[in-house]
């Protein structure tokens, strides 16, 4: 009798709970994976703009030469350094183009946190620091 019907309504009421429970689930994962996708894609043009930025500045004071083997080296005008490890290859690394950036004012005008505006920016963040060519490969250049 009654058991019985209390029971139903019972089993009803759970499936009920359960069918909205699901759609609930289903309706914020979907919610998640589009906000999800939002930031990512804010995140990825907000870091692309920055890597141009860094390439810019890059490109101020380095430059590609071969030297009299034919393999390419870089050359920083400002610092008057040269290295084989290519300080664009990095670009794509968020440390690096932070680094990079360091100490040069935002589009905004915010210097980076820690940063100083004096002397050569790659030189201050220790690109291509290392691994100085011999004379003759850098009179070549010249």
């Amino acid at each position: 009798g009654s058991s019985a019907v209390f029971y139903s309504k019972s089993l009803n009421k759970l499936a009920n709970f359960h069918k909205v429970k699901h759609r609930l689930e289903a309706r914020n994962e979907k919610v998640l994976a589009e906000k999800t996708a939002k930031i990512d894609a804010e995140t990825s043009a907000a870091f692309e703009k920055r890597r141009a930025r860094a390439e810019r500045v890059l490109s101020e004071s380095w430059a590609k030469y071969p030297d009299q083997e034919g393999y390419d080296y870089y050359y920083n005008s400002k610092t008057q350094e040269s290295t084989y490890d290519d300080p664009f290859a990095a670009l794509n690394d968020p440390t690096y183009v932070d680094q990079v950036l360091m100490g040069l004012p935002d589009d905004a005008g915010t210097v980076a946190v820690g940063g100083d505006q004096s002397g050569d920016v790659a030189a201050q963040a220790g690109i291509g620091a290392a691994q100085p060519q011999t004379d003759e490969r850098v009179e070549a250049v010249r």
